[in-house]
């Protein structure tokens, strides 16, 4: 198997950073120390996640009500679709798997280059969530402005910007295991 250099530069850091305890007991148990690393490391990550979407969801909201306080009727389909596709990137995110494998596990264990893999993919995410507050923020100047031919293109470009994130969320699972046997 070929390790990519930044899943051996992920590695080479979390290694860096470990204790004595951890580094005896990654040569005694074969790495398990640096796989351990690696998975708290992504679950922090993936945790931090989930707070940057819930303030993104709760800023939409604080859109959507300036919505339906404008009484624009038809917008509010398309922010409730926003809404729920957020929802879901969330609650997927939220309930990702971060490499937890049973010793005897008949799928195999799962190396510290998967968890290189997946911890480096689930960095990149973040240019997804970035994408979402940059056109939640096209969303809220159309707003200010009343500009509803505006509003209604920004909200589009915001379900973009999250189905983007959903579709690149789920490509993280054939980064998760190699294709090996």
């Amino acid at each position: 198997m070929v390790i990519n250099l930044s899943e051996r530069e992920t590695i080479d850091k979390v290694k860096s950073k470990q204790s004595i305890l951890t580094k005896i007991q990654d040569i005694i148990l074969f790495g398990k120390g640096t796989r351990e690393d690696l998975k708290e490391f992504d679950m922090r990550l993936r945790e931090d996640y989930n707070k940057e979407i819930s303030s993104l969801r709760q800023r939409w909201q604080e859109l959507y009500l300036e919505v339906l306080e404008s009484n624009q009727p038809s917008l509010n389909r398309k922010f409730k679709n926003v809404t729920q596709a957020i929802d879901i990137i969330k609650e997927q995110v939220n309930r990702g798997t971060y490499g937890y494998a049973p010793l005897f596990n008949r799928s195999g264990h799962i190396r510290e280059t998967e968890l290189a893999r997946v911890f480096n993919f689930d960095k990149e995410f973040a240019e997804y969530l970035d994408r979402i507050g940059e056109s939640e923020d096209n969303v809220a100047k159309s707003l200010n402005s009343k500009d509803w031919k505006a509003v209604s293109d920004s909200v589009d470009n915001v379900k973009t910007a999250v189905d983007g994130a959903e579709k690149r969320w789920k490509e993280r699972e054939k980064y998760f295991r190699s294709k090996e046997i």
